[in-house]
């Protein structure tokens, strides 16, 4: 396409070199002035940009053919971060608005810069899918968008309030359309929601299948400073042996010896004194049971009082 600088031609030289298809629907940052600009065409019975030749874009309301199943495609979000306003390049006092904006630390967006109108929907995209889904008796098999309907906001999160003209539309397509699974991002994080409704963001997985909620998460720690935890430390023999101890540490991102999940700091009894074990993934520590909690209740006070001397 026009326009695309050199990184984003490595970038996508890249891509176009995996051995795989990349498909994909737009969210609400993409650059639409530019995405809009590369060739439209059909692919397994859908409008599609084809931004390389493994790398596709599925337009809005479409209808896919793909290893048998029909996948509905349909992107666009309401962005969030822009309840301070949109400001405009051509505004002559662009610059001293900006300036004040950014000193009280609005949530602002630059049209054409960082914030496109299309990251919502025109008529003719709505009236399109509900057309395709028609033209389909009203069922596919899979679902696939960047947002989702209204209805599952509250399930989300019960602050949630985005009321949009997109979500209303997937809560109508919701209740009149039948499929096995929906698959959605937007809202940062790995949850099946319902049992057909499901929720990704750093996880794959395979169509139809759900997302393993147990996974350990940057940035969304299990547990909680001073949580009782057990966990086995390897001696020099290689044997394995379980302490119980405090978490008297958390790194939610993790650390430079962890960098993939959230680590603790453990504060235990070793050796008939107070030790401290540094960077354990969460992946390997479990939390107690009350049964189990009752149980140690003598050293967790013992640990709980060392700790605050």
């Amino acid at each position: 396409c026009v326009g695309e600088s050199r990184r984003e031609q490595e970038n996508l030289d890249f891509l176009e070199a995996l051995p795989y298809t990349i498909l994909f629907v737009d969210g609400n940052h993409e650059n639409f002035d530019r995405l809009n600009a590369y060739k439209e065409e059909m692919w397994h019975g859908g409008k599609v940009h084809r931004i390389r030749q493994n790398v596709i874009h599925l337009m809005r309301g479409q209808v896919f053919s793909i290893g048998g199943k029909r996948i509905f495609a349909f992107g666009g979000a309401q962005s969030h971060d822009i309840k301070d306003g949109i400001l405009e390049m051509s505004d002559p006092f662009f610059y001293e608005k900006r300036k004040s904006l950014d000193e009280s630390g609005a949530l602002y967006r630059i049209n054409h810069l960082s914030w496109w109108k299309d990251e919502l929907p025109s008529d003719n995209d709505l009236e399109e899918g509900l057309k395709n889904l028609s033209s389909h008796d009203n069922e596919v098999d899979y679902i696939v968008s960047h947002c989702c309907p209204g209805h599952l906001l509250k399930v989300i999160d019960e602050r949630m309030e985005e009321d949009s003209i997109l979500t209303r539309y997937f809560d109508s397509i919701r209740e009149k359309c039948r499929y096995k699974r929906w698959y959605f991002g937007h809202y940062h994080d790995d949850r099946n929601l319902t049992d057909r409704e499901t929720l990704l963001y750093r996880q794959i997985v395979e169509l139809g299948e759900s997302v393993n909620e147990s996974l350990p998460v940057l940035g969304k720690p299990r547990y909680e400073l001073f949580q009782p935890v057990k966990f086995n430390v390897i001696m020099g023999e290689g044997e394995a042996i379980e302490l119980i101890g405090l978490i008297t540490n958390c790194d939610s991102y993790g650390t430079f010896f962890c960098p993939d999940e959230p680590s603790y700091d453990i504060t235990t009894l070793f050796n008939q004194e107070i030790s401290l074990f540094k960077h354990f993934a969460e992946s390997v520590i479990e939390a107690l049971s009350k049964e189990e909690i009752k149980e140690n209740s003598q050293l967790i006070s013992y640990l709980a009082t060392e700790w605050r001397k």
